[in-house]
Order: C-alpha cells, then sequence, then structure tokens
C-alpha cells in the first residue's frame, strides 16, 4: 500500500544520521545525562540544489569538462549552493523556542553552532541523551539513537555532530623498518620463498577478501621491485579514511 507521509508536527529520524554503537568503541553507557549537562552540536544543513553540487564537484575534477578547474570561491558557494535564508530562519527560529544557543552561519551557510543542555536538546531533537564512559576513561554525553525533528524541518538538516562523543579517530598506521638499502650492483634477486614471504606479511589478511597477494603484486607491477628487495622501507603512506 501507499506509505502514508508523517504529519507536520510529527518528529521523524534524520535520514543517515544513526550513530555506531557505543560498544564497537569500547565506551559503556553509565545512565541517563545529568539534564543540566551542557551539550555543543555542529548542525550540518542540506545544501541548495544538491545534485547541482554533486554535478559540479565532479567536473571540476575532470579533465576536459567545461567547469575543469573553474573553482568557486567561498562567498560564491554559498549563494550558490548554501541553505537557503528562509529554510535556515524557520529551522533556527523552532531551536531557540527550545532555549538553544544558535551560532552563526559557516562561510558556506552550511553549518553552524547549536549549544544547549542535555534536557534542552533532548527536547529539541526528540531522542535521549545518556552519559557514557569512553575506552579512554572519559564521562561523555551523547546520543545512542539518531536525532529527530519535525517533519516540516529534519529536511533541512544532514546531520547533528556531536551527539556521539564516544566515536574516536584512531590511527591504523604501520611502520615497515627502514632498512639500508643494498646498492643495485649488490643486490641478489630474493627466492620465490621469500618473495613470498615478504608479499605475505604486507598484505596479510587481502587475500581473505579477494585477490591473494602474489595476485595483487602481479596486477600492480610489484614484482619486480620485489625481486629487488624493495618494499618501500623508509617510505610512509597515509589513508584518511571516514
Amino acid at each position: 500500500g501507499a506509505t502514508m507521509a508523517p504529519a507536520p508536527g510529527a518528529m521523524v529520524a534524520l535520514a543517515g544520521a544513526t550513530p555506531p554503537a557505543p560498544a564497537l568503541f569500547g565506551a559503556k553507557v553509565l545512565g541517563t545525562a545529568p539534564p543540566s549537562s551542557t551539550v555543543p552540536l555542529e548542525l550540518y544543513l542540506r545544501p541548495a540544489d544538491a545534485a547541482g553540487l554533486q554535478y559540479l564537484a565532479d567536473a571540476v575534477s575532470v579533465p576536459g569538462n567545461p567547469e575543469y578547474h573553474h573553482f568557486l570561491s567561498v562567498p560564491q558557494f554559498a549563494e550558490r549552493f548554501g541553505s537557503p535564508a528562509p529554510r535556515v530562519a524557520v529551522l533556527d527560529k523552532y531551536l531557540q523556542a527550545q532555549g538553544l544557543r544558535v551560532g552563526p552561519l559557516s562561510r558556506d551557510h552550511l553549518a553552524q553552532t547549536v549549544t544547549g543542555t542535555a534536557a534542552q536538546l533532548e527536547k529539541a531533537f526528540g531522542t535521549a541523551l545518556v552519559e557514557l564512559r569512553t575506552a579512554r576513561g572519559d564521562n561523555v554525553v551523547g546520543a545512542p539513537l539518531a536525532p529527530r525533528l519535525p517533519a516540516r524541518l529534519a529536511g533541512a538538516v544532514n546531520f547533528v555532530d556531536g551527539l556521539e562523543p564516544w566515536v574516536e579517530q584512531v590511527s591504523d598506521l604501520v611502520r615497515f623498518p627502514a632498512t639500508q638499502r643494498r646498492p643495485a650492483t649488490q643486490r641478489r634477486p630474493a627466492t620465490q620463498k621469500q618473495r613470498q614471504g615478504q608479499v605475505s606479511g604486507t598484505c596479510g589478511g587481502m587475500a581473505n577478501a579477494g585477490l591473494t597477494p602474489s595476485q595483487l603484486a602481479s596486477v600492480y607491477g610489484f614484482n619486480g621491485f620485489y625481486n629487488r628487495g624493495d618494499q618501500g622501507q623508509g617510505e610512509t603512506i597515509g589513508l584518511i579514511e571516514y
């Protein structure tokens, strides 16, 4: 049957805003949050012409496209893609009516700060706040469930940052020993057994996910480097992922 649209005053969860479970980060829920505890948040607003923004983001990066490297200044971006002023005004009026302090828009008109007590935020965002202890031993306040807003306002907000303080950035940096390389004239080709050991040591669990280490080495042409004893010693590669 047809899906009924929510009533204008109904609270609806923000799509895609459910935080990861605290237990995944070693955090433990202690109980309800102290009502008077202050929680600073950052609201990320839905841009105007989201489809146009996605197109431009791709176009400025593709050689040969007429928009290639035709970047916008921040004021130009705000005027073209920032959240429309009337939409922001209605949202801010609602938040302020709940007793929350609303900061100015960011320069790109896609974010603003919101601060209030746990009790105020629970009412404004229709979700219970709890006190947690993080893996580091810090006591924090957050909401394990997705924030909610009245149906007429939910479409104006993409995400509410700050309700998941147990989510901590971690580094998976792995450093290989910076061994001294022999001059090319002194290098001896590694044996097949040595090459297999080298590859399996650096590409460990990848075989279970798809290609084997030896297949990857072949696909990307690494064997010539491995045969010379070159595994990138002394180099550091950083992967930033969200």
